[in-house]
């Protein structure tokens, strides 16, 4: 009987201990879950940057899948179970599209800037009413800076909430949506030398410290 009993014992104890196994595996994967799909919210836009407490809420014990989507080296992580270095500003999901979408031979032709990142389908509506124009009687090149970039982080915090935004020769032109008048219209100025800066050139970070300062008046 006393065989039977220690028997008994050792099945409930290794059930028990498999049990408790398998909830900390599906913790684990319900948290990889929602911070995968906040930093796909996050990166579509449809949320704020997080702030600091959330960042400090993620970077907690039990963190490691969120370490290999955050970390610059993957390869890198470790088995630890917390995170020792600060959470990166934003963290990329997709590959940046900065860099020149076309150009034309003409030296003289408008340079057209395009503030985007990947996925803005109104972006690529922008750059089919552009592409569509026939370079030899509106010549121009055009450049995709990526806000998305590190680098561009300045661009972020001025359209991150109005891309599409357009620039020509340096200068503000338009945001949101273009049609093959105004095109047309700006390139030809461009070409005699006569564009000038639009009005109503976006700046979310002073509407945000505006914002805030109100806030803090009240």
């Amino acid at each position: 009987m006393g065989t039977v009993d220690n028997i008994d014992r050792l099945s409930s104890s290794f059930v028990f201990h498999s049990t408790s196994k398998r909830r900390l595996l599906l913790c684990d994967l319900v948290q990889f879950v929602i911070i995968v799909v906040a930093l796909v919210l996050f990166e579509m836009q449809l949320i704020r940057p997080v702030s600091g407490a959330f960042q400090k809420a993620l970077v907690s014990k039990n963190t490691r899948a969120f370490a290999v989507i955050g970390s610059t080296s993957p390869t890198t992580v470790t088995t630890t179970t917390s995170i020792h270095y600060p959470l990166p500003r934003r963290v990329r999901l997709f590959a940046s599209v900065t860099g020149t979408a076309y150009s034309t031979d003409d030296p003289d032709a408008p340079v057209v800037v395009l503030y985007t990142k990947e996925g803005c389908t109104l972006c690529d509506k922008v750059k089919d009413v552009l592409k569509s124009l026939p370079q030899n009687e509106f010549p121009h090149s055009l450049e995709q800076v990526d806000i998305t970039d590190q680098e561009h982080v300045g661009w972020y915090d001025k359209y991150k909430y109005d891309i599409p935004v357009l620039h020509i020769n340096n200068k503000y032109w338009t945001k949101h949506r273009l049609d093959q008048v105004e095109a047309k219209t700006a390139l030809t100025e461009a070409l005699e030398g006569t564009f000038e800066p639009r009005s109503g050139e976006p700046d979310a970070a002073a509407m945000e410290r505006k914002q805030a300062q109100r806030k803090s008046n009240q």
